[in-house]
């Protein structure tokens, strides 16, 4: 007979509920967070995995109601050895190589050249602008519950889930076991510091008074606990997975919403490789879902994939990019414009006041609410 566990189907939940994020510093400048962690579950207690470290891209836009850009977002790909030699390459990341060597070619052309500063910053705001919409978002990711009972998940930068696991270390030296388990303590997430280069985010065991004496706070996982777990995705299954080809094409595109639209519409209807290298594959067509016309977009069509390039030969393909590109530049710029750079200040890029919004939120809170595609 099947064991097979059959539940109540539960008529009062809504389609558009999303997931809970913990993140210090993502709402309201917040500061301080005292939760319970969860201990390995689902396909990762096998291994006892305690979280998920997870790169997320992000800087590219799909129209939504009302002509509202929607931000997508996906995991990189890339990958690296113990010393830190690329065996997998990812071309956003190598995109964003390219454009801060570009960056910091012509800001060292320029200096040299004696341009004024306020001028040198006219001239580079839009690759510094198009650096800071296309950054990459790095977090360890883990299952926490709030002392209001809601489980969630909690986004941790490496320093601060270093000092986890010495706080985890210490508690067991003192005897604590468990520290995260079924009967497991509760912790405390702490930020200090104002500026970026001054903040410090610090994590320390909660205790409680008992009688004289002080010991550790202590949550016991209950059924409505177990129930909420089992209700939460699986933290590997975290971001949104496109192959090689796929980021390829985006880079290419420029951003162009048409493509981008394809490009996502089949990374949610296909399982896609993720490494890509030698000759182009073959394409498949999809037509882009967008209410403002119907257009058709190649999407490379999954197949096997051979290893990917060396790291010498990245090294070497972004060398030639960049100069490439400043070729073009100079090229594009001519003796004319060159000495104009010196007396007008060239237009910057233009930025929407959609896009600014977005560049001025804090990258947790840009994440949490754009980084949890499936």
């Amino acid at each position: 007979m099947s064991t097979m566990q059959i539940g109540k189907p539960n008529y009062n939940r809504s389609n558009s509920e999303k997931l809970t994020y913990y993140s210090l510093g993502m709402k309201d400048n917040q500061r301080e967070l005292t939760l319970l962690l969860a201990p390995p579950i689902k396909s990762m207690a096998e291994k006892g995995d305690l979280s998920v470290y997870l790169k997320q891209h992000f800087g590219y836009t799909i129209p939504g109601k009302a002509d509202k850009a929607i931000p997508m977002t996906f995991n990189c790909i890339e990958r690296r050895d113990r010393n830190k030699n690329i065996t997998q390459e990812c071309p956003e990341c190598n995109e964003i190589s390219l454009k801060q060597a570009s960056l910091e070619a012509m800001h060292a052309k320029l200096t040299h050249e004696k341009v004024a500063p306020e001028l040198i910053e006219a001239q580079l705001r839009p690759q510094k602008e198009w650096l800071k919409s296309h950054n990459l978002d790095r977090k360890h990711n883990l299952l926490a519950k709030s002392e209001s009972g809601t489980w969630g998940i909690l986004r941790l930068g490496h320093k601060a889930f270093q000092d986890l696991l010495r706080e985890i270390s210490d508690l067991r030296k003192d005897g604590i076991l468990e520290p995260v388990g079924m009967n497991g303590v509760w912790f405390r997430f702490t930020r200090t510091g104002a500026s970026f280069n001054d903040i410090k985010d610090t994590c320390k065991a909660v205790q409680v008074r008992d009688g004289k004496t002080f010991t550790f706070k202590e949550g016991p996982l209950l059924d409505s606990d177990l129930s909420a777990l089992e209700a939460l995705p699986e933290l590997t299954s975290l971001g949104r997975r496109l192959s090689f080809d796929q980021i390829k094409l985006l880079v290419e595109s420029g951003g162009d919403e048409n493509v981008v639209s394809s490009v996502f519409n089949a990374g949610q209807r296909q399982e896609v490789s993720s490494v890509r290298t030698g000759p182009a594959p073959s394409t498949v067509q999809v037509v882009v879902n967008n209410p403002a016309a119907q257009t058709v977009q190649n999407v490379p069509q999954v197949r096997n994939e051979p290893a990917p390039m060396s790291a010498q030969d990245t090294q070497a393909a972004l060398m030639a990019q960049l100069k490439t590109a400043q070729e073009a530049l100079a090229k594009l710029q001519g003796q004319g414009a060159q000495t104009q750079a010196q007396t007008q200040v060239q237009a910057p890029a233009k930025v929407t006041p959609k896009m600014q919004t977005q560049l001025d939120m804090d990258p947790d809170e840009f994440m949490a609410k754009f980084g949890n595609g499936g």
